[in-house]
C-alpha cells in the first residue's frame, strides 16, 4: 500500500492505483500567430493564400459571445488571404444562444471588419434567414443560415475541448448547432439524451454523429481549430479540411493537455472536487461525476471526495425539474403546446436538458455511489442512490472490501484532468505544426 492525501486526509491505496493526472501543461500561443500557421501549414490542402478567391462569395464563420475567442485578433489576417473575394461574409455561430447585439459583435469581430464586410449574428429562429439544404440519413430536416449556404466558399474558425453532449467542440458544431435553424437544432439535441452524448465520448455519439452528418451535408471548404487548455488559452491550431482537422485536434488535446488515459476501466474510482455548482471550465454541474462514471465498470464503486454545494431549484411554469420524474422531464422537453414566445421556449428548453444532463448523472448510474462527506441532506443521498460516509478513509475501505485485488483510479484534480479509457485517435505521433 502507498499513502496518498485527498481532501485533507491520508489515504492508504494499494500499490497498482493509477493516479490519474494530465500532462505537464503546454504553452500558450496567440491566437493570430497560431491560425496563421493553421492557415499556411494545412495538413491536407493547398495554403488558403493559394487559393483562387476571384469573384467568389466567402462566409467566414465564427463562434458568438458564448465562446472565449478574440476573434477580432485573427480575422485581419483572414480576410488578407482571401481579399480577392467579391462578397465577404462574417457569420456568429450563434445556435440556440440569443443573437449578438452590434456592440457584442464589434467586441467579437472588430470595428474595422463591421465597417468593412457583412456581419451577421446567427439568429436561430429568423426563416427569412434560412435555407433549407435537405435531410440527413437520420431523416434530421436541415436549414441554415442563408449567407453560408449560398457562399462559394465556407470557412470556419473555432476551438476544440470538451464539450457536454459532443464529447468536444469544434468540427462540424460550427453548421449544428452553430448556423442552424431551431427545427434542425432540437432534432440534434434530442439525441443529447443518450448516455453516450457526454463530456470526451466520441465513439457512438449520436449527437456528435448526426451534427458530423449535417455539416456534411452543407460543407465546410477550411476549417481552423485551435486546442485550448483548462484556462481559455490556445496551445495548437490545425487547418484543412474538418475531418483531418477536428481528429488532430483533438488528439493532440488528450495527449498534451486535457487527458489522463486509464488503460482500462477501475474497480474504484476516487474523485475530488465539488459534484454540484459551477465548476470553473465545464458547464454541466455534475461533469466530474459522470467523468468518473466513464472510467469505471458497471459494476465497480465510484467515491466522491466532496462537501455537499447547495444551488437554486430549478422552477418552470409549476414543475420543480429536480424532483419530477425523468420521464416527465423528458416529455417536457417534447412539449409542442409552450404559451411562450419562440425565444423563451428556447429557454425553456435548455433548462430541461441542463436538468436531465445533470439527474442522469446522478439518479441513473450503474455504479455504487459513496458521498464521502457528511454534509449531504439524507433525502439528497437518497434520491441519488448512494451511500454517505463521513470521511475519505472509511469510504475507501468500505469500497476495497468488495473486491478482490481492484484496480483503483484517483483523480486528485478533476479541474485539469480528463479521465479517459484510451485516446480517440491515432495520429498523436505528430506534433502540432
Amino acid at each position: 500500500m502507498k499513502e496518498l492525501s485527498i481532501g485533507g486526509e491520508t489515504l492508504q491505496v494499494p500499490d497498482s492505483a493509477l493516479i490519474a493526472a494530465a500532462p505537464v501543461p503546454c504553452t500558450p500561443g496567440s491566437f493570430n500567430e497560431l491560425v496563421c500557421k493553421a492557415m499556411d501549414n494545412p495538413l491536407d490542402k493547398k495554403p488558403l493564400g493559394q487559393w483562387d478567391f476571384k469573384g467568389k462569395k466567402v462566409a467566414i464563420l465564427v463562434d458568438d459571445w458564448g465562446r472565449p475567442t478574440p476573434c477580432s485578433e485573427f480575422l485581419p489576417s483572414v480576410v488578407a488571404r482571401i481579399k480577392d473575394a467579391v462578397d465577404i461574409t462574417i457569420v456568429t455561430a450563434s445556435g440556440m444562444h440569443d443573437p449578438m447585439s452590434d456592440e457584442e459583435m464589434e467586441r467579437k469581430v472588430g470595428k474595422d471588419m463591421m465597417r468593412r464586410f457583412r456581419c451577421v449574428s446567427h439568429d436561430a429562429g429568423d426563416h427569412t434567414r434560412l435555407s433549407f439544404l435537405g435531410i440527413t440519413p437520420l431523416g434530421t430536416p436541415v436549414w441554415v443560415n442563408k449567407y453560408a449556404a449560398e457562399a462559394d466558399i465556407r470557412l470556419c474558425f473555432g476551438r476544440i475541448f470538451q464539450h457536454s453532449n459532443y464529447g468536444y467542440e469544434g468540427g462540424y458544431k460550427m453548421i449544428v448547432p452553430g448556423i442552424a435553424s431551431f427545427e434542425t437544432i432540437m432534432r440534434d439535441h434530442s439525441l443529447n439524451f443518450s448516455d453516450l452524448s457526454n463530456y470526451g465520448i466520441l465513439k457512438k455519439n449520436p449527437s456528435r454523429d448526426e451534427a458530423d452528418a449535417v455539416g456534411r451535408l452543407v460543407g465546410i471548404d477550411f476549417c481552423v481549430n485551435f486546442v485550448m487548455d483548462f484556462d481559455a488559452r490556445p496551445v495548437a491550431a490545425f487547418g484543412g479540411s474538418v475531418e483531418e482537422v477536428f481528429a488532430r485536434g483533438v488528439d493532440f488535446g488528450q495527449r498534451n493537455v486535457w487527458g489522463a488515459v486509464t488503460g482500462r476501466p477501475a474497480d474504484i474510482t476516487l474523485i475530488s472536487g465539488v459534484i454540484t455548482g459551477q465548476e470553473r471550465y465545464l458547464n454541466n454541474p455534475t461533469c466530474y461525476l459522470g467523468l468518473a462514471f466513464s472510467v469505471t465498470k458497471p459494476q465497480g464503486t465510484v467515491i466522491a471526495a466532496a462537501d455537499y454545494k447547495n444551488r437554486k431549484r430549478r422552477l418552470l411554469d409549476g414543475f420543480d425539474l429536480d424532483l419530477i420524474p425523468l420521464g416527465e422531464l423528458v416529455r417536457l422537453h417534447e412539449k409542442r403546446d409552450w404559451n411562450k414566445d419562440p425565444r423563451e421556449i428556447q429557454w425553456a428548453i435548455k433548462n430541461i436538458r441542463g436538468t436531465f444532463y445533470e439527474r442522469r448523472v446522478l439518479e441513473a448510474h450503474k455504479q455504487k455511489l459513496f458521498l464521502a462527506s457528511s454534509t449531504y441532506p439524507r433525502e439528497t443521498v437518497e434520491r441519488w442512490n448512494a451511500v454517505a460516509y463521513p470521511s475519505v478513509a472509511e469510504a475507501l475501505d468500505t469500497a476495497l472490501k468488495l473486491y478482490s485485488d481492484p484496480y483503483v483510479v484517483v483523480i486528485p484534480d478533476p479541474d485539469h484532468a480528463i479521465p479517459l479509457l484510451e485516446y480517440d485517435y491515432s495520429c498523436g505521433t505528430q506534433p502540432a505544426p
